[in-house]
Parts: C-alpha cells; sequence; structure tokens
C-alpha cells in the first residue's frame, strides 16, 4: 500500500485503507475501486490523500502513529472552536471563546504530544503545522 494525493488519485486504483471522517465515520471501505466520480468527491470534500493498493510496495503497511480515536477527537475539537469562534464578531467575545476553547482542547494536545516525543522523526511536521496553527488564531484574532 502506498500513499498518494488525491490529485494522483486515477479512476481504477484502489483503496487500500478505509477513509474516515474528522467524526470517526467510514466514508468508504477498503478495496472500492475509485471512479472519476468519485475522486472529484473526494476534492469536493477537501481530503488530501488516500492509501491505494500497489504491487511495488504491498508489503509494506504504513505506521499509524497517532491512534485513530485521538486523531478523530483532536480535529473534532478543534472544528468545533473554530465553528463557535466564528459565531462572534466582536473581539472581546472571540477572546473568551479562545481562553475557554484552549482549556478544552490542551488535554487532547498533551496526548499528542507525548506521541510526537516517542517519534522524533515527526517533531519537524509537527512544529511547522502548529506554526501555522498559531498564524491562524493570531489573524483570527485581530
Amino acid at each position: 500500500m502506498k500513499a498518494v494525493t488525491i490529485d494522483a488519485l486515477r479512476p481504477g486504483d484502489q483503496l487500500a485503507k478505509p477513509i474516515i471522517d474528522a467524526y470517526g465515520r467510514i466514508l468508504l471501505q477498503k478495496e472500492v475501486i475509485f471512479t472519476q466520480k468519485l475522486i472529484k468527491r473526494l476534492k469536493e470534500f477537501n481530503f488530501r490523500y488516500v492509501y491505494i493498493e500497489d504491487a511495488l510496495s504491498e508489503d509494506i503497511m504504513p505506521q499509524n502513529i497517532i491512534d485513530e480515536q485521538l486523531r478523530v477527537e483532536a480535529i473534532s475539537k478543534i472544528r468545533q472552536t473554530f465553528k463557535i469562534f466564528d459565531q462572534y464578531n466582536e473581539k472581546e467575545h472571540k477572546q473568551y471563546v479562545l481562553e475557554r476553547s484552549v482549556k478544552e482542547v490542551q488535554e487532547t494536545v498533551n496526548e499528542i504530544i507525548n506521541v510526537v516525543n516517542e517519534h522524533d522523526e515527526i517533531l519537524s511536521i509537527m512544529s511547522d503545522i502548529l506554526c501555522l496553527m498559531i498564524t491562524y488564531i493570531t489573524i483570527l484574532s485581530m
């Protein structure tokens, strides 16, 4: 199995690993054969990559460093935070929402940090993501 971007996905490719949304729901089971329509839908829903079957990498199983349940929980909490945040217009309300949300998300973030600390190779990737999130929060709070 190998990971490919949605843009590299071709009709006829076979899904090697289920596609799960941010709420933990299985959207597509493994072994689904991709069609052009299905690829288009994945792009519309902003999926970045999928795992497909590949003869050259059939014996290779990618390691999930972050548990699926923890990943879904983190995405859900962050999504909910920004959903609530976007509902407020006044700067004072946004600041309150941010402060409250940071406390709620902190436990999940600490779990992710513990996992990341056990895997040096992903520390640099995670630091890039964190910088992007901080930039996004800073822009929103202006």
